[in-house]
């Protein structure tokens, strides 16, 4: 395991960044978060993720696990009882269950998986720890519906937050652990420990200026120096193995960065690609480009090794 840097080079690559430079206008990723409406880019968001690519094959079921609203992507075969559990970025102010079909579709196609999408209260009227409190809650009910299926954790950006989160949580409360983890993007950092801005910024979505006012939104009174606010103060002591991706130029790239070091300092299994020329995100969100695809199926290789107990460092 170690680090790696990749290039995008597809000509698909260059038409999503294109897509996502125009979607990315309307989402307020900015100094200027305060003043968004955010139940109307709620709608807008939801309409345009409407249209991404989803997989052929799969089944999509609303459910409720522990009184939250989840989704279940089921593959037309099943390979076995493991269980992946992905949890939607956005900021913590965006997404649902719904727009993150197409990653859903994608994962449960590629891996055999059932996949369990969590749909956690959004901020600023529900800001924190509700979303941390609705993921936990919805994977203790994954726990006891499925007990002796093998968890991966998976997700972006706020959501990448939120499944760091939850194993220390789970940890923290003696509940099993995931058998491994997935970060695109994360956010781990309120608390100031996270040095960003170390490469040229020209990050298509989460602007710079969107750090202070994305704290207020979601954070608010509470304590920034908190693990199950900023993930990066938390104790990562025999870790679950990790997977980490960002883009090279986007706005957290030193969060994952500083994740990656502290889980290795500390002897945990963990590794970090970086892409060079995509986006934050990109391994959601860029669904029909072959650089998405194959850290697709990466991170399932990497999920396998983890249920087997096979990863090395």
């Amino acid at each position: 395991m170690g680090t790696e840097s990749r290039q995008a080079v597809s000509k698909e690559m260059e038409k999503s960044k294109r897509i996502i430079e125009k979607t990315a206008r309307v989402l307020g990723f900015d100094e200027h978060m305060l003043e968004v409406n955010w139940k109307k880019t709620r709608k807008i968001n939801n309409f345009v993720y409407g249209f991404l690519h989803k997989e052929k094959g799969v089944t999509y079921e609303n459910i409720v696990l522990g009184g939250v609203p989840c989704m279940l992507t089921t593959p037309k075969v099943i390979k076995d009882d493991h269980i992946f559990v992905y949890i939607h970025g956005g900021a913590f102010v965006l997404g649902s269950a719904f727009v993150c079909k197409g990653y859903c579709s994608m994962l449960a196609n590629y891996s055999g998986r059932r996949v369990i999408a969590i749909e956690y209260a959004l901020a600023p009227e529900h800001p924190y720890p509700a979303g941390v409190n609705d993921c936990f809650a919805a994977y203790e009910a994954i726990l006891e519906k499925y007990p002796n299926s093998k968890i991966a954790l998976f997700g972006e950006s706020a959501g990448g937050s939120l499944v760091l989160v939850t194993a220390l949580k789970a940890r923290n409360e003696k509940k099993k652990m995931p058998s491994c983890i997935v970060a695109h993007s994360p956010v781990t950092d309120f608390s100031g420990q996270v040095k960003r801005g170390t490469h040229t910024n020209i990050d298509l979505i989460v602007r710079p200026g969107c750090s202070e006012p994305l704290k207020i939104l979601y954070v608010g009174n509470a304590d920034p120096n908190h693990p199950y606010v900023s993930p990066i103060c938390g104790d990562f002591t025999d870790f679950p193995p990790l997977f980490l991706t960002c883009d090279y130029n986007e706005s957290l790239n030193e969060d994952a960065h500083e994740m990656y070091r502290r889980v290795r300092d500390l002897g945990g299994k963990a590794k970090l690609v970086e892409m060079k020329d995509s986006y934050h995100a990109f391994g959601v969100l860029a669904l029909t480009t072959p650089e998405m695809q194959e850290l697709t199926k990466d991170t399932i290789a990497f999920v396998e090794e983890s249920f087997n107990n096979t990863v090395r460092i």
